[in-house]
């Protein structure tokens, strides 16, 4: 009962770099290198809970050749590369658990070529989430991948985000077409391209999307936009149980409804012939019809659902038991 615990996380040692390498790069690099423990530390940690000590040195790239000729260097001394965009990774991607030095991208965070015919853009690597739809918004479009942080596009690919919005629009891999690679050996690689009928070849572009930096450092990506909804709306239904919060989400995906109290399906179960009696899952009592005649969401334990865009939904007066929907037609 008083036996010592372990602690949570085990210790990480420290992993030196060769000072010929530090030496190299500082000639090759000049104010874009720095070995100052304050740049280091700001880059050897992120939202994790981890503690590691921090990459031997740090490299501000600006360019791809940047990235490519720090990757030979690294790769001369076998010592561990680690890319670095904003540091908002919450699972330690960017720790230097192995030591190594780190490649900071959030310099190269040019918009390259937004083809808004063709509903795709090209960005640099360092390019934020929040930056690229503010560059498009004139034109109408906007990407729709939202992981919760301001990320950078290439760390989204590299950890093929997803988010709020993955149900209608897919992750990020769906939407990546393209990517520009620097290789472990340096060597710099185009993936993919923007024409939607492509079949030549190994799908590269879904090997990367995904690859956490271990096969590479992305440098240019490639994504899909999507027009501008004329809407955007949410609504707060609570439920019973975990199996009919599934049930009610499925149901309104197919039906365009949403649950009311004693049916996970429209009012009656006349829509599309679709009846499912609630009470006999969740214990619900009667049904509270809208004055309408549509149904609500009963009041509980609220938690939040995101609308389908594609069916515009007007919302009544919200009472304090939650929103009363109704489907326009």
């Amino acid at each position: 009962m008083n036996a010592p615990t372990l602690p949570l996380h085990p210790e990480i040692l420290s992993y030196p770099a060769p000072a010929a390498l530090l030496q190299a790069l500082s000639e090759r690099f000049g104010a874009q290198y720095s070995a100052a423990l304050v740049a280091r530390e700001q880059h050897g940690r992120d939202e994790s809970a981890f503690t590691v000590p921090p990459p031997a040195a740090v490299v501000f790239a600006e360019r791809t050749q940047d990235v490519a000729d720090a990757v030979k260097l690294a790769a001369q001394f076998k010592v561990p590369v680690i890319a670095f965009g904003v540091g908002s990774s919450l699972e330690g991607h960017l720790l230097a658990v192995q030591g190594g030095i780190s490649i900071d991208v959030s310099r190269m965070n040019a918009v390259l070529a937004i083809n808004a015919e063709d509903l795709t853009v090209t960005v640099q690597a360092g390019v934020t989430r929040k930056q690229l739809n503010e560059a498009v918004k004139s034109t109408g479009l906007f990407f729709p991948v939202d992981p919760g942080a301001d990320a950078t596009l290439g760390g989204m690919a590299a950890t093929r985000a997803s988010g709020t919005n993955a149900v209608r629009y897919g992750t990020m891999r769906e939407n990546v077409l393209a990517l520009e690679v620097v290789t472990a050996q340096g060597e710099v690689v185009r993936t993919g391209t923007r024409a939607k009928k492509s079949s030549a070849g190994y799908d590269l572009t879904r090997l990367m999307v995904g690859s956490e930096g271990t096969l590479g450092v992305i440098t240019e990506v490639t994504v899909r936009l999507y027009p501008l909804p004329e809407a955007v709306m949410a609504a707060t239904c609570s439920f019973d149980s975990l199996a009919s919060a599934v049930i009610g989400r499925h149901l309104h995906r197919r039906t365009r409804r949403w649950p009311s109290q004693d049916g996970l399906s429209s009012a009656g179960g006349r829509r599309r012939g679709h009846r499912h009696d609630a009470r006999h899952q969740t214990g619900a009592g009667p049904r509270q019809p809208h004055e309408s005649g549509q149904d609500i969401c009963p009041p509980a334990n609220a938690f939040l659902i995101p609308i389908g865009l594609d069916a515009p939904v007007a919302t009544d007066n919200a009472s304090a038991s939650g929103a009363a929907l109704r489907p326009l037609h």
